[in-house]
């Protein structure tokens, strides 16, 4: 990895969290919803993936992009901006990073995870990294419906909308890497 990609990477991440962040100080309820949704945040590392050639890269590269990610997510949360004093960014800090532990674990798990996937797509166009990615986009809309989550049903549609829009990208991508094996005469 070349360190002018991880430096990349890293404002990519930081400017990802806390956009996510700031949709959702919004009080728009479509901005709301978009910041609610975990896809984007696992899609995230799978595309810093994609700039990788070498598996450990991309799984490294997933990470770091995810961790930069949470960080710019609770700089965010912590700001000025969010109407936090200075003063109380300590105390904020401590009180975040033990409430959302769990985001810490799951991204680190799943930042790799997908970091690797995105690799795997761009060197193999590995269908389970295609199923993996439109999965995430196709199933998490349903999941909140059957939750009864309440929200705009537009955010749910897009979501749903670009889930299929993957696919449909990965199946061509997919098929048009798959060479027919033609019998030698």
């Amino acid at each position: 990895m070349r360190p002018r990609t991880v430096l990349l990477v890293i404002a990519a991440g930081v400017v990802f969290g806390a956009g996510d962040q700031y949709l959702g100080s919004m009080n728009v309820p479509l901005a709301t919803a978009f910041s609610l949704m975990s896809a984007p945040w696992l899609l995230l590392p799978f595309c810093f993936g994609c700039t990788q050639v070498r598996g450990h890269s991309g799984a490294v590269i997933g990470l770091v992009g995810t961790l930069a990610a949470l960080a710019g997510y609770w700089t965010m949360t912590l700001s000025p901006v969010e109407g936090v004093p200075l003063g109380q960014v300590p105390h904020g800090f401590v009180a975040l990073v033990h409430s959302d532990a769990r985001l810490l674990v799951a991204g680190g798990i799943a930042g790799p995870v997908y970091g690797l996937l995105g690799q795997r797509w761009r060197t193999r166009r590995w269908w389970v990294s295609a199923v993996l990615s439109a999965g995430a986009l196709l199933i998490e809309p349903v999941t909140r419906v059957l939750n009864l989550q309440s929200g705009p049903p537009m955010a749910y549609l897009l979501e749903l909308a670009a889930g299929a829009l993957v696919a449909a990208y990965c199946m061509a991508a997919v098929s048009r890497s798959v060479r027919p094996i033609t019998p030698s005469i």
